[in-house]
Parts: structure tokens; C-alpha cells; sequence
């Protein structure tokens, strides 16, 4: 769990929600942390590697058609 879902167009729910986070310390504390690991684990070298690979790859390859 890394935050909360507000619907569009909807001010007032995201005041609901930033009001609970800021009401709800453990629950602020959590999804902080699920945040961290979330960003942790999606930008890391290898996957930045991965890209990268993945970029060059696209341009090396022979036009078809």
C-alpha cells in the first residue's frame, strides 16, 4: 500500500485525505514506507541498466517494412 485513491475532480476528497494522513500517524508512517520501497525497487540500477539496454536495442535494430 503506497497511498490513497481520491476521485477525479473531487477537491474535497483530496482534503479528506491529506486531513487523514495527517490525523492518522501510523497510517502516514506506512504508506510512506510502502512508497520508499516501491521507488526503491522500480529505480535501481539494474532497471535503469535494463533500459538503457532496452533504448539501444530499439535503435539497432533494422527497419522492416
Amino acid at each position: 500500500e503506497t497511498g490513497l485513491l481520491v476521485e477525479s475532480g473531487r477537491p474535497e476528497a483530496v482534503r479528506d485525505a491529506v486531513r487523514r494522513l495527517l490525523v492518522d500517524r501510523e497510517l502516514s508512517l506506512r504508506l510512506g514506507a510502502g512508497g520508499r520501497r516501491a521507488v526503491e525497487s522500480f529505480y535501481n540500477w539494474d532497471r535503469v541498466a535494463a533500459d538503457v539496454i532496452g533504448i539501444g536495442r530499439e535503435f539497432t535494430q533494422p527497419l522492416s517494412g
